[in-house]
């Protein structure tokens, strides 16, 4: 089961796992009877992959029984009690113990509890709060108080008492299905997606947990985005609400995903397609060089699992459509650089210019990305490119077999016309046969040249910009586009 465990996160399973087994040694107070635990981990890192994985590794075990509630699933109902007590009540873990009889004998009480707890629970409305008989009670009362305010006041007491006791027979009904299918086993219900859910409801959800299903023998494990679920709070108790210390009450043990590694997940995903990639785009240097570019790019961008995973889709479109042509592992470390910059800023040049920026280098967001690449790499000559300058006489190194003894040749470029690179040097013109490996600046490719008459005045950003919507450059279309 753990070869599926590509992040390394087997060990951490193995800690939640011995935290679940001896929560009872953790418990904050003797009253309280279920164990809950916060799994804080923001949008897109791997949280609901990581649950799949541990609840297989506890139900192979055998040593819990494992519930699995998508709160998500969930958030059309009008309260979160029903749907939760549905969840355990058709588990694996209880379903042996229920009977016709049972549910005839505790269905006055599940109906109560629904009713009290309705769509303005999260509120603290009084409907909710007491039902709809309470509300009556109290819309009608007041007109008799006058004649019989003590059974004014006790019907109103009455409801509440109704709802008391009606939950303490359900949280005995609990307890008594749970010690006779499990005896000392505990079950771990695991409620994922809350914060995808609608406010009203994940705040629900965290009460009703906290108050309604607190059993001996439940242990609840809530997989959330702690940060936006105090947003969620805030948005139903006021602005002024401590989220978190509200959060804290909630939850008796707050634990953190381990953040997966972007170049390794990186890896991942390319092992999984390496079979659809050229001979030469399969060997460890070219996976290790762009892993270690994506990892820099993660780390500047705060990119999560999931944005990789988009970033990396549209990477594999550009390859099919026009990548596999390009043999140095620079040309592919460039245009993920560039997928990542069009996925976390909609206009580049916009954002260069707004913050007076006339080179890549002076981007922050960029620095580990820089730091990843080779001392000679072509890239770290791009990042010190002024991206206001056209392609045409920009001055730079060409690199590739044919460039001289040393593999590179510093030029002002001035004319492809597929065969050659034609520049200017010493005041005098010299030529350069383009061999497949022929670079020039960190920016054009050897497949690129032969369109140089239609895409010459463009800079960097604008060039780039056309090649990640796979603009071709004909001639006809280029100079529409212009």
């Amino acid at each position: 089961m753990w070869e599926k465990d590509k992040l390394n996160r087997r060990m951490y399973a193995e800690f939640l796992s011995t935290l679940i087994k001896n929560s009872e040694k953790y418990k904050r107070s003797e009253k309280e009877e279920s164990y809950v635990i916060a799994l804080d981990s923001g949008w897109g890192t791997g949280k609901t992959y990581f649950l799949e994985l541990m609840e297989e590794y506890l139900k192979q075990e055998q040593e819990m029984h494992v519930i699995h509630y998508s709160a998500w699933e969930n958030d059309f109902w009008d309260n979160a009690f029903i749907p939760l007590l549905y969840a355990l009540y058709h588990s694996d873990s209880l379903k042996n113990g229920m009977r016709k009889e049972e549910g005839k004998k505790y269905g006055k009480e599940i109906l109560l509890l629904a009713l009290c707890l309705g769509r303005a629970f999260s509120q603290k409305k009084l409907e909710a709060f007491l039902g709809e008989e309470g509300v009556k009670v109290l819309e009608n009362g007041l007109d008799h108080w006058e004649e019989n305010p003590a059974e004014s006041v006790a019907d109103v007491f009455q409801g509440y008492e109704d709802f008391q006791k009606a939950l303490e027979k359900i949280r005995q009904m609990l307890r008594e299905l749970l010690r006779k299918e499990n005896g000392e086993k505990k079950v771990l219900v695991v409620i994922d997606e809350l914060d995808r859910c609608r406010p009203d409801f994940a705040v629900q959800t965290l009460e009703v947990v906290k108050h309604l299903f607190n059993v001996d023998g439940l242990v609840f494990l809530f997989a959330v985005d702690l940060e936006q679920l105090g947003c969620v709070v805030r948005g139903i108790y006021g602005e002024s609400l401590d989220a978190r210390t509200y959060l804290n009450r909630m939850f008796h043990y707050i634990t953190h995903l381990p953040d997966a590694d972007a170049g390794d997940y990186f890896k991942i995903l390319y092992q999984e397609k390496k079979e659809n990639f050229q001979e030469e785009h399969q060997k460890a240097e070219y996976e290790t060089g762009l892993a270690d570019c994506v990892r820099g790019l993660a780390a500047g961008f705060r990119l999560s699992l999931r944005e990789l995973d988009t970033i990396w889709k549209n990477y594999l479109v550009l390859y099919d459509y026009k990548l596999k042509d390009y043999r140095r592992t620079e040309a592919h470390q460039l245009y993920l650089i560039f997928l990542v910059l069009k996925y976390k800023i909609s206009d580049l040049g916009r954002y260069l210019k707004e913050r007076e920026l006339d080179s890549l280098n002076q981007m922050k967001e960029l620095d580990m990305c820089r730091g990843s690449l080779s001392v000679d790499s072509p890239l770290s000559e791009l990042f010190r490119q002024s991206v206001a300058q056209p392609l045409e006489g920009m001055k730079g190194w060409v690199y590739g077999p044919n460039a001289g003894p040393a593999g590179k040749r510093e030029i002002d470029l001035m004319e492809a016309d597929g065969i050659h690179l034609i520049f200017t040097e010493n005041n005098g013109w010299g030529k350069i046969r383009i061999h497949s490996k022929s670079c020039f600046a960190g920016i054009l490719y050897a497949p690129d040249f032969s369109g140089w008459e239609y895409f010459k005045n463009l800079t960097i950003v604008e060039y780039m910009k056309k090649q990640l919507e796979l603009f071709t450059f004909d001639g006809e279309q280029a100079n529409d586009e212009r």
